[in-house]
């Protein structure tokens, strides 16, 4: 496989850079955990209707397994949906880089379920450590793809993945449709604290489209007492919506189809974001 049937890395994104990008997302996301979940309306009810929806489709493809299906959601940030998807006996191992997420997560579930295990882990290393043929359902949600610049990396996770899932096993994908979002709103977005009051943030998306992939320049401004108090500005380069027909090409050498689940509509956007997702199916040996 040549890094150009890709037609995404920047060439000129060196290996240095590559991680850069990794730890600069995960340093993001762990000053941002214990607010992530304000980004929505009503986190609780969020939680609820992801998990549910989540369930009613896996559902449909394991109908003839009851009980002990196992789980594997990877980039699981603050585990929306889990403690719902979790009560209809499925075992849930959720893996983040980010230990902060990590440490939301935990304490969201606290108490409530003893059928997710959290895990501060690498994807790769952690999926290397499972017994092929054993998982139902692998997940990679949200940012779960976003912030891989590492071709070489992706597809031997993608490897992977197809080995670990049971024949008949589920890869569910999601990643939010910048380009639609676009179309829509322009190059500048703001995340407010009109979706939620709780929200100690005002965050600005000021995003640039280069020739293979996406620069955004994400800016929060905290807020006390409705005074702008403190100010912060990344820049974070990021893939854009045209992953998910690499990763359909890539599953396909694997003995992976994509199934057409158009019909469902899993909540998983904030304000006007547009989410795009799939669900992949293992065929048997």
């Amino acid at each position: 496989m040549r890094t150009e049937e890709r037609f995404l890395l920047p060439k000129r994104l060196i290996k240095a850079d590559v991680d850069k990008v990794r730890n600069l997302a995960k340093k993001i996301f762990d000053e941002i955990s214990l607010y992530y979940d304000c980004l929505y309306n009503d986190a609780s009810n969020v939680d609820k209707k992801v998990g549910l929806e989540l369930h009613e489709l896996f559902s449909i493809f394991l109908k003839d397994k009851k009980d002990n299906k196992r789980i594997i959601d990877l980039g699981c940030g603050t585990s929306v949906g889990l403690i719902t998807l979790a009560s209809f006996d499925y075992k849930i191992d959720a893996i983040d880089y980010s230990k902060k997420m990590i440490e939301t997560s935990l304490g969201k579930c606290k108490g409530v379920n003893k059928n997710i295990e959290f895990k501060v882990e690498d994807y790769l290393q952690y999926l290397n450590n499972i017994d092929d043929d054993s998982i139902d359902i692998i997940m990679a949600r949200g940012n779960a793809f976003d912030y891989i610049f590492d071709d070489e990396y992706l597809l031997k996770l993608l490897n992977v993945i197809s080995k670990k899932l049971k024949p008949k096993g589920l890869f569910y994908y999601s990643a939010r449709n910048w380009d639609d979002t676009f179309n829509k709103l322009g190059y500048y977005f703001v995340v407010t604290r009109k979706l939620n009051p709780k929200m100690p943030y005002i965050v600005i998306y000021n995003i640039k489209q280069m020739q293979n992939y996406y620069i955004n320049n994400i800016k929060f401004i905290k807020i006390e007492k409705d005074m702008f108090i403190k100010e912060k500005t990344y820049e974070l380069p990021f893939y854009p919506v045209k992953m998910q027909s690499f990763i359909d090409k890539m599953l396909k050498n694997q003995n992976i189809k994509m199934i057409d689940i158009d019909s469902f509509s899993i909540l998983e956007g904030v304000g006007d974001i547009k989410f795009d997702k799939c669900l992949f199916i293992k065929e048997h040996k």
